[in-house]
């Protein structure tokens, strides 16, 4: 049974042990954890600048559940860490240490209630009155809740992180987390909320959907991608929902609000390399993506520079999660590099990305540039080429265009078969011996395996059409 009695949601606030709060750039959302039947943990993470926001050492949420209990629940607070947004040595700078340069701190609140009876249906509220002026929406209270369905249910806590972004960066933001019962976790954008039934009112070109123009979320790894174009602050909403891994039914469904702090930056960009230096059984389709089939090993390398000099560039990446198995070595400076080296494993028609992200140390605040690049995992027709003898054979041009010409110098004919990477034969014939040519023009532009073969010699090569 859903929710369907009106409740007023709110904090009981009292002078002697809740503080209150000034405006400022605040970040929060909300996590239960299961701690015995029908006791449970709560966790309240909280990002805050430091420039206008106190924070007071403890926080009150309400529980409500169906079963008409409402339970005021008071949560401690401490200082999990300082956010400097990415390495920087320049500490007198920033605001958390008296200086001008935008900062953040981390506050975890936490704490302990029992529900007075199982029930079917219960959530978890926190809500504060006041907020920073916002660009893409009305001013409102901020309103973060968790709905559990079930008596001991655990919702997914989320790493605290800055919001701090530069102005015309390309950037993300994780949400990426993990449920304590197993569950599995989609994400996706939804308008923020100022109660428990009011969505909040976005301005015109703005929505729950779009609360940054082009701003995507991934729906497996709760990762925001967006490049910031004005100066301000921005409200998103994200709702993760916690789906049973065994009956997929929904277990629990939290609301995050994530206001991103868009600033301006006198830093130059890093810049990001394109695949350089390939090696081994790979096809680079473009400065991005390569092509292998099963079993091929390759390596390569990526490179940033930055045009200030003075800065020092870190990388990070996720490319070990990604591609199983793979060898990274990272070189952080100016220029940085990474080398990557792997061996596609037997499971075909893959196609795998893995993130890149550089960051500089400029003082005043850093700049990153941040890429994608893809793996295509073909399904391994002829992968490992079968050669009994040396088949001679020019294949060119490849990449081509329409004609693929291919020229016979054995004294035999040779048969020719073009597939597709899914297996699909496009083409069979025979070349004689000198020039022959095969009319591609008429396929979708891809990849191409062409395989020869001769009575006791055999050829597997693959050509690229544009």
């Amino acid at each position: 049974m859903k929710l369907i009695q009106i409740l007023i949601f709110g904090i009981l606030l009292t002078a002697c042990s809740v503080g209150t709060f000034a405006s400022g750039n605040v970040n929060v959302s909300l996590s239960n954890t299961c701690i015995g039947q029908d006791s449970f943990s709560i966790e309240l993470n909280y990002t805050k600048d430091c420039i206008t926001d106190t924070v007071p050492q403890t926080l009150v949420v309400t529980v409500y559940s169906t079963c008409g209990d409402t339970i005021d629940v008071i949560l401690t607070g401490q200082e999990f860490s300082i956010d400097l947004g990415y390495p920087n040595p320049c500490l007198h700078m920033y605001t958390c240490y008296g200086g001008w340069v935008p900062t953040q701190k981390f506050y975890i609140f936490s704490g302990n209630f029992s529900l007075p009876s199982p029930c079917s249906e219960w959530k978890v509220v926190y809500e504060r009155s006041n907020r920073d002026l916002l660009q893409n929406a009305n001013q409102a209270p901020l309103y973060v809740e968790t709905i559990n369905y079930g008596s001991c249910r655990s919702t997914a806590w989320v790493q605290p992180m800055s919001s701090i972004r530069v102005i015309n960066q390309p950037t993300f933001a994780l949400f990426s987390s993990i449920n304590p019962d197993g569950d599995s976790l989609v994400y996706s954008l939804t308008s923020p909320k100022t109660d428990f039934q009011t969505s909040i009112q976005f301005n015109s070109g703005y929505s729950g959907s779009q609360p940054i123009p082009g701003i995507t979320i991934n729906p497996s790894t709760g990762t925001c991608n967006f490049t910031p174009t004005q100066i301000g602050e921005f409200v998103i909403g994200i709702k993760m929902e916690a789906y049973d891994k065994y009956t997929s039914a929904l277990n629990s469904i939290s609301l995050i609000d994530y206001t991103v702090w868009v600033i301006d930056s006198l830093n130059k960009d890093p810049k990001l390399s394109g695949i350089l230096n390939l090696q081994g059984n790979a096809t680079q389709v473009n400065s991005d993506t390569l092509h292998v089939d099963l079993g091929d090993s390759f390596s390569f390398e990526i490179e940033v520079t930055d045009a200030d000099l003075l800065d020092s560039v870190t990388i990070f990446t996720n490319v070990t999660a990604v591609l199983p198995n793979a060898t990274v070595s990272i070189m952080n400076g100016n220029p940085a590099k990474m080398n990557v080296g792997w061996k596609a494993p037997i499971i075909p028609n893959q196609t795998l990305t893995f993130n890149v992200t550089s960051v500089d140390d400029f003082c005043f605040a850093s700049s990153i540039d941040a890429k994608n690049y893809t793996i295509i995992v073909g399904n391994g027709i002829n992968s490992t080429p079968i050669i009994t003898e040396e088949l001679e054979m020019s294949i060119y041009p490849n990449p081509t265009t329409g004609i693929l010409n291919l020229k016979n110098k054995n004294y035999e004919v040779v048969q020719i078969e073009i597939k597709d990477l899914l297996g699909k034969t496009i083409y069979k014939g025979s070349a004689v011996e000198g020039e022959n040519s095969v009319d591609l023009s008429t396929y979708p532009s891809g990849m191409y395996v062409v395989q020869l073969h001769t009575a006791k010699k055999n050829l597997t090569r693959k050509i690229l059409k544009n």
